[in-house]
């Protein structure tokens, strides 16, 4: 995990793309203040970055953009996650479990696609929110200084 913190020189191409079904995302690119230029950057929800505003991003790889994390604007107070999110996770595995239940009760037949989903989606889910929390352990220095 890697994190890098920089300030805005310029931001350009911000393409908001809105999702019926799924959670919207926003591709932009930008240059930092150290004259670094990143471009087609994806990140979940609708962030407003803007020249000047002070950035925190973390990475699981080094430098590979593709594999960002967690977007805080720390200008703006604005933080996105690019992990799968916890509700419909544990939506999903609320309705597997009631499924199940009202199935071993002889109520309902049980959706083996739906009971498979869940089990083999979970492991993604635990990796995800594991290197969230760590992600915040050592944002937390970051956004005290």
């Amino acid at each position: 995990m890697h994190i890098h913190t920089f300030t805005l020189r310029r931001v350009f191409d911000i393409q908001p793309l809105h999702q019926r079904w799924f959670r919207s995302t926003t591709d932009f690119s930008f240059e930092t203040d150290e004259g670094q230029r990143v471009m087609a950057v994806q990140v979940k929800g609708h962030p407003r970055p803007q020249a000047g505003d002070r950035i925190t991003a973390v990475l699981a790889k080094p430098d590979d953009w593709g594999t960002l994390l967690l977007w805080h604007n720390t200008t703006r107070g604005e933080t996105h996650r690019n992990l799968v999110q916890p509700v419909l996770m544990a939506g999903l595995l609320l309705m597997t479990v009631g499924w199940a239940g009202l199935s071993l009760l002889g109520h309902a037949p049980m959706p083996w696609v739906l009971l498979l989903a869940a089990l083999f989606s979970m492991p993604g889910w635990i990796r995800d929110e594991r290197t969230l929390r760590r992600a915040r352990q050592q944002l937390t220095p970051v956004q005290v200084a």
